[in-house]
C-alpha cells in the first residue's frame, strides 16, 4: 500500500473514518452506531474527533465529542451553541 501524502499547508484532508464496516451504506454513509472517530488533517496538523462514548479526563464516561488536536489549538465560544477551535500561530 502506498504511503499517504502529507496534507500541505492551506489544505484539509480526511485521513481515516473509524466506523464498523458492517454499518456502511453506500459510498459515503453509515447506519447509526454507538461510536466512531474521524482523523483529519488541517495544514498538515492531525486532529482526531471521537464521537459517542469516551472516558473523560475528569473521570467517568461521557457522551458527545472529544477532540484531540495540536498543542497550540485554541477554543473560542462563538455563540450559545457553537465553538471555534483553531490552530494558534506558533
Amino acid at each position: 500500500m502506498a504511503e499517504r501524502e502529507r496534507c500541505p499547508k492551506g489544505k484539509v484532508q480526511v485521513n481515516f473514518v473509524g466506523c464498523d464496516p458492517a454499518t456502511r451504506q453506500g459510498e459515503y454513509g453509515w447506519k447509526p452506531c454507538d461510536s466512531t472517530f474521524l482523523e483529519i488533517a488541517i495544514d498538515g496538523e492531525t486532529w482526531r474527533i471521537d464521537v459517542g462514548n469516551y472516558e473523560s479526563a475528569r473521570g467517568g464516561e461521557r457522551r458527545g465529542l472529544h477532540i484531540i488536536g495540536p498543542m497550540n489549538m485554541e477554543v473560542d465560544k462563538h455563540s450559545v451553541n457553537a465553538l471555534d477551535i483553531f490552530i494558534k500561530p506558533r
